[in-house]
């Protein structure tokens, strides 16, 4: 288990304690409320709702999609833009559970399902695969990030392939919203662009896995 500065430390699981605090607030009201709030926040709204979106990428079997749809109401596809920020942050937030606490911790954020998934992502980690991920994320990203907390790769190129890779798939995401006339039509193109580009790692990964076992077979 890696050791770091106490201060860093102690920041961190404020940063947790945060995110906790506003998860089990943010049980308690309807979306009127959660938007009300944000706009309540005038100038700093954007921050607010990137704060509160937080949420579902700390703790990941929460599902974003509440967070994005208002903030689709809030922010038209700007939201996109304020989702690149969401991601990046949670990504960090998210490593450095991982690399702190160890595997102990990611079960009780994750939930025990989640972590046979983040197991199987930190075993078959590497540049390339944390591109894919990256790029066609979809509704893993959470997974992905606890993921690479376990390995060895530094933060320094976890963080730098992230902020990276997940430009190509934000730009596209935002032409095909940017298409629509309604919120309510920005919330249907970001679901099936999800489901998408989730179903295509998936496929993706499942294909090189196969490809290396029959090269590794081949060899024999």
């Amino acid at each position: 288990m890696l050791k770091l500065n106490p201060r860093f430390q102690a920041g961190l699981a404020i940063a947790i304690l945060i995110s906790v605090l506003l998860y089990f607030w943010g049980k308690q009201i309807p979306q009127e409320e959660i938007e009300n709030f944000v706009q309540s926040s005038g100038p700093w709204a954007p921050i607010a709702w990137i704060l509160l979106h937080q949420v579902s990428y700390v703790i990941a079997p929460i599902s974003g999609l509440p967070f994005l749809v208002s903030g689709f109401y809030l922010f038209g596809k700007t939201a996109i833009v304020y989702t690149y920020f969401v991601v990046l942050i949670g990504a960090t937030i998210n490593f450095w559970i991982s690399r702190i606490w160890g595997r102990s911790l990611v079960s009780k954020f994750a939930g025990k399902d989640a972590i046979e998934k983040i197991d199987k992502l930190s075993k078959e980690y590497g540049v390339i695969t944390l591109i894919a991920a990256r790029m066609l994320q979809g509704g893993i990203g959470d997974f992905v990030s606890y993921a690479y907390g376990l390995t060895p790769m530094k933060f320094s190129t976890y963080i730098l392939i992230t902020a990276l890779a997940i430009i190509p798939g934000n730009v596209i995401w935002y032409y095909a919203v940017s298409k629509t006339n309604s919120p309510e039509g920005s919330i249907v193109v970001s679901i099936l662009f999800a489901f998408f580009a989730a179903l295509i790692f998936l496929i993706g990964n499942f294909l090189v896995r196969k490809f290396k076992k029959k090269n590794r077979h081949d060899m024999l």
